[in-house]
């Protein structure tokens, strides 16, 4: 806010204007973050930390949008604050305290109905963010807030999980570059060189900002480079609040076309830039739990191949997910097993069906969650030793 401000005001811009323009700079969109999920660094103290930066700037940042629109307006009233600051605690606390709450109430009662978690997720995304704009705040605030609030309650290697990021990676991120790319017309930079300077002023404003925002806390809690530049590279990219916000400084003529196509280039620098730093620096970084003791016969690792015996339908959704998060961390097999006991007594085909259900339905759990599976249906006169029959059997 400070650099941006007063970068702004040597261009010669208002106050308003230039507090405004400094609050995009504050902003920011976690545009690499599903580079940073591949890379397996989302537990990490560097991330987590960027997280809680993420939530606070934003919020701040659209309080401030909706504060210098009021005063540009002239109702920069007492009724505007006595509204605002209860209504955003309230908001706030109820979407982060009570959505969880709601959510393991529902997810405990329709625990084994995949298609009603996901329709939980999208209606809360959905609710959450018209009651944003109930309150005079951007829709895009409430759904950040409904996924830091839902997040806390989907295992990161649940099948709804790989659902949410598939259906968000391949449908809702592209949608949304795609319409950012829509407002950019680099020929207005050639045409209007004033565009091109406060372009270039807006770039560095922002770079500079947003490497010392990473470098000082990075310093102070001794964290190490590569984790500062990723810091610096998930923080970066400029798109979602910045576009709301100049979006609707420029309906109410706060600032003209020349600002706007300036902001327009620097969302387009740092949307490029932003992944290739998460990307290459996030590589470097020292991923969490990667120290893991070698099997005994030296040759194979721990999740390689994963081995869960089940045989009560009422647990075998969380032995699974347990299984998953095994096999998913290192890219192995899941090898779902369940014994029928054999003790001189003819197997029922009750016992048969009931057996080809639970491996069909780790199965089913297992493609969800994109892991690799393979079922053993085995007979065997214990289940005792036929559990570590199998194990040496399949390596598991």
């Amino acid at each position: 806010m400070i650099l941006g401000t007063g970068a702004m005001l040597l261009l010669g811009y208002s106050w308003l204007a230039s507090i405004l323009i400094a609050s995009c700079f504050a902003t920011h969109t976690l545009l690499a973050l599903p580079i940073l999920t591949k890379l397996g660094l989302m537990r990490t103290q560097t991330i987590t930390t960027t997280l809680g930066g993420t939530l606070i700037t934003n919020v701040l940042g659209l309080l401030v949008l909706a504060i210098v629109v009021k005063a540009f307006k002239g109702n920069l009233t007492l009724e505007f604050w006595l509204f605002l600051i209860p209504s955003l605690a309230i908001y706030t606390f109820g979407t982060l305290w009570g959505v969880p709450k709601i959510g393991r109430w529902f997810f405990k009662k329709f625990r084994y109905d995949e298609n009603a978690e996901f329709i939980f997720v999208l209606a809360t995304l959905f609710l959450v963010s018209y009651a944003a704009e109930l309150i005079e705040i951007e829709a895009i605030i409430g759904a950040f807030l409904s996924g830091i609030a839902i997040t806390q309650i989907i295992p990161k290697m649940s099948p709804l999980m790989n659902r949410i990021e598939f259906i968000g990676n391949t449908l809702f991120v592209p949608f949304f570059l795609i319409s950012v790319g829509m407002l950019i017309d680099p020929l207005i930079l050639v045409k209007q060189p004033q565009s091109l300077l406060v372009a270039v002023v807006m770039i560095l404003a922002e770079a500079v900002s947003k490497f010392l925002a990473a470098w000082i806390p990075g310093k102070l809690f001794r964290f190490e480079f590569p984790s500062i530049m990723v810091m610096f590279g998930l923080s970066g990219a400029q798109a979602a609040s910045t576009l709301a916000a100049i979006t609707v400084a420029f309906d109410i003529k706060l600032v003209d076309r020349v600002t706007v196509n300036g902001i327009i280039a620097m969302i387009l620098v740092t949307c490029v830039a932003s992944p290739w730093i998460v990307s290459r620096w996030g590589q470097e970084m020292q991923q969490p739990g990667l120290s893991l003791p070698t099997a005994t016969s030296g040759k194979h690792s721990w999740g390689e191949r994963v081995l869960v015996p089940v045989a009560n339908p009422n647990t075998e959704d969380n032995l699974l997910r347990l299984a998953l998060i095994l096999a998913k961390r290192y890219q192995g097999t899941l090898l779902p097993l369940h014994i029928l006991s054999d003790r001189g007594e003819a197997i029922s085909p009750a016992d048969k069906m009931q057996q080809t259900q639970l491996l069909t339905a780790a199965e089913t759990v297992a493609h969800a969650a994109a892991c690799a599976v393979e079922p053993i249906a085995r007979i065997d006169d214990a289940i005792d030793r036929g559990i570590l029959r199998s194990a040496t059997e399949t390596r598991g």
